[in-house]
């Protein structure tokens, strides 16, 4: 009743143009009911430090094991020390280099390990989507199913792939034009009541920001969206991985390795982000054959560690990038 009465108040009394807000607000209203949003955040610090000891015990108890979602690159994993409940978690890289394929690669791992993935994609179609897992998943070429290319032994591989992603809890939202409100609200019901979840952001360029001023410059609208997504992670306790352009400095460059100024738009994202990863992919031969660029070899990309608060940053992280499939893996490695 009590929340019922508010929300009519909040609609009579708010501006009309505030209409997003109202929504917010009246949805947090009824999530509190429940008891969701409703707990006071304020705790004695002993409290906390029972809650990091127990933490520590676990990580010990598991031999170092990742802390809240792992990407499924053992590498990366030992370098991030896993996706924590909160986090923000930035992916840059020019266009082309493979920011939604690394996604996509890392959201699969994901939900096989047993998280509750949320993946809203703002550029893509969902049967977009579906397809680059399907190839992904089966182990066939991209390129070949989407030309019709398909011989009798790749439907076999095609069907198991279809039956293993349809267990999955993995959903997909490909609304275009969607804002940080209706991320928030989505998120929200996609995930309540789940331990382990994750929302994957493609792209944060793309996201409308709400209620913003013409006068209102670009940067100052992408600093209100990853503040947005920062405090997003933290009210629902998930990891968020957004990704990112970066801007055209970095093509001026003899040396096009990304840092952490080429994130476009606002320096806002490199602040309220906990880690920053930057895609560094193996150019053609043709460009490979040039001096001036120290690439990773064909084949592979280098996951650039830029930012990471939890543990080491300034790490090089390779990883093989199979092109026909559009999907990244775990480095092969030969003993000895």
């Amino acid at each position: 009743i009590s929340a019922s009465t508010g929300i009519t108040a909040l609609a009579f009394d708010a501006p009309p143009e505030d209409v997003e807000a109202i929504v917010q607000r009246s949805e947090e209203m009824l999530f509190s009911v429940t008891g969701r949003e409703v707990e006071s955040k304020t705790k004695p610090l002993s409290e906390f430090v029972g809650q990091a000891y127990a933490e520590i015990e676990q990580i010990a108890l598991g031999g170092g094991r990742v802390a809240g979602v792992a990407t499924g690159f053992s590498d990366l994993d030992k370098v991030l020390l896993g996706m924590r409940p909160g986090s923000l978690n930035i992916v840059g890289a020019r266009p082309g280099v493979g920011k939604t394929s690394f996604a996509l690669s890392l959201a699969l791992n994901a939900a096989k390990a047993g998280a509750s993935v949320l993946f809203f994609s703002l550029e893509m179609s969902g049967s977009e989507i579906a397809t680059r897992l399907l190839c992904a998943e089966a182990r066939v070429s991209n390129e070949d199913v989407r030309g019709g290319r398909i011989s009798d032994d790749m439907w076999e591989p095609l069907a198991r792939a279809s039956e293993a992603l349809s267990s999955l809890d993995f959903t997909v939202d490909d609304t275009a034009g969607t804002n940080v409100v209706e991320i928030r609200t989505k998120a929200r019901r996609a995930l309540h009541g789940k331990d382990n979840g994750l929302v994957i952001v493609d792209y944060l360029q793309l996201i409308n920001p709400v209620g913003r001023n013409r006068n209102d410059s670009v940067a100052t609208a992408i600093g209100e969206i990853s503040r947005s997504l920062k405090v997003l992670a933290k009210d629902l306790a998930v990891p968020v991985i957004a990704l990112s352009q970066l801007n055209r400095e970095v093509e001026k460059r003899p040396d096009k390795r990304p840092m952490l100024a080429d994130l476009r738009d606002s320096g806002s994202i490199e602040q309220d982000a906990d880690t920053v990863m930057f895609i560094d992919r193996s150019l053609t031969e043709e460009e490979a054959s040039d001096e001036k660029h120290d690439r990773p070899p064909l084949g592979t990309a280098n996951i650039i560690v830029a930012k990471n608060r939890a543990g080491r940053s300034g790490v090089d992280v390779p990883l093989a990038f199979i092109a026909s499939r559009t999907a990244f893996t775990n480095l092969a490695r030969t003993e000895g």
